[in-house]
Formats: structure tokens, C-alpha cells, sequence
């Protein structure tokens, strides 16, 4: 079966993020620590990992081309999604958590906390 990873670099660059490609990937191998997300579709998955990863980044996620790409109608259900990706990543962050927070934080802990803040004051502004 195909897994979140296999969507989210090709999503990455039809939406014209690939700056944002490793705080994107940050956010999709937190949903791999958790099963709360194994029913949901991977590409589904990806595009709400793309989503806070671009916020993270300060970058403009293009919502209605990602939702068009995955074919999603229900922007609500994506950023609910998107909500409880960021809030497990909150959690490893918070507690400094195993090897992605390690491999992700690299020489600056404090990187991942700014983008679990701008990932969360996106996620707010958009009603969730």
C-alpha cells in the first residue's frame, strides 16, 4: 500500500513548496508514531503534513490546489487533520521525544518549537 511518503514530495512540488519539504517531512514522520492516522488515506495524510509544514515555514500553502490534487471536497476535515498532526508534534516537541525530534532539531531545539508556534497560529486562524 501506498504511504504518506510516497505523496508528499510530489505534492511538495506541484503546490511549489519545496522549501518547505523538510518541515514537511518533520510532520509526516510524526504521524508514523502514532496510529491515529493509519485509516486516514496517505495521501490525505501528506497534504495536511504539507499544510503546517508550509505554515511552519511562513510560506502560502495553496489549500484549494492541494485539495483539488487529492481530490478532497471538505477543507475542514483536512485541517482537522492537519490539527491533530501538529498537536502530536507539539507533544514530541514539548518533551524533547526519540529520533525525530534528534534528526529534526539538529543544532537548534528551539527551530522545532517556533514551528510548532506558527504551525498552531495558522491552524487558529483558520477556525480549528
Amino acid at each position: 500500500y501506498p504511504t504518506p511518503q510516497t505523496f508528499i514530495r510530489a505534492l511538495i512540488i506541484d503546490t511549489d513548496l519545496i522549501d518547505c519539504e523538510e518541515m514537511c517531512n518533520f510532520f509526516l514522520d510524526v504521524s508514523v508514531t502514532v496510529n491515529d492516522f493509519e485509516e486516514l488515506p496517505a495521501h490525505f495524510v501528506s497534504a495536511a503534513a504539507i499544510i503546517i509544514g508550509s505554515a511552519a515555514c511562513d510560506k502560502f500553502c495553496p489549500i484549494s490546489k492541494l485539495m483539488a490534487l487529492i481530490n478532497c471536497s471538505c477543507q475542514t476535515s483536512l485541517l482537522k487533520a492537519a490539527q491533530a498532526l501538529l498537536n502530536i508534534a507539539s507533544s514530541v516537541v514539548e518533551k524533547n521525544l526519540g529520533g525525530i525530534f534528534a534528526f529534526y532539531a539538529k543544532d537548534s531545539p528551539d527551530r522545532l518549537s517556533v514551528a510548532i508556534t506558527k504551525a498552531t497560529d495558522y491552524i487558529h486562524k483558520a477556525g480549528i
